[in-house]
């Protein structure tokens, strides 16, 4: 009776943690991250005309990776890069809602949005942020050409380093 009791109370953990995930984020992690946010961003700013002159005044900018995966616990689902550009730092995030206009059916993808105003960045770099109806984000799949698709809503908070 103990084993049974004690064997479901582990399978019950187990299925907790891998639901949840670790909080914090590896080393390797951290740096593949921060790859993937300087080659879209560089990606995205060749193919997209006055991107650069937008990103240039913004405070800052986001790009995550987004596993288009409806299936609770499978993929990667949405992290991403914030890069303040007044402080020179970056932080992680974890993308809690992402939903675009026009993008039905895009798989996994990478995007990257600008964020113009510092108090919104300041805030979801401290305790997550979301907006509605607000920016344009650049998408684009593997191999593909970026395009640009309004943002509905984000919703995003920051992820323990």
């Amino acid at each position: 009776m103990n084993r049974k009791i004690l064997n479901s109370a582990g399978l019950l953990s187990a299925a907790i943690l891998f639901q949840t995930g670790c909080t914090s984020m590896s080393e390797t992690r951290k740096r593949d991250l921060n790859r993937t946010a300087d080659s879209a961003l560089t990606k995205v700013v060749l193919e997209q005309p006055g991107l650069q002159a937008e990103i240039g005044i913004s405070a800052g900018y986001l790009v995550i990776e987004r596993s288009g995966s409806g299936i609770p616990m499978v993929g990667k689902r949405g992290v991403g890069v914030l890069v303040d550009q007044i402080n020179n730092e970056r932080s992680f995030v974890t993308i809690t809602k992402l939903e675009v206009d026009g993008a039905w059916g895009v798989g996994d993808y990478t995007g990257v949005m600008s964020i113009r105003d510092a108090q919104s960045l300041k805030r979801a770099k401290a305790e997550g942020l979301t907006l509605e109806n607000k920016g344009t984000i650049f998408i684009y799949v593997k191999g593909e050409s970026s395009a640009a698709y309004p943002v509905k809503i984000i919703s995003m908070e920051p992820k323990e380093g």
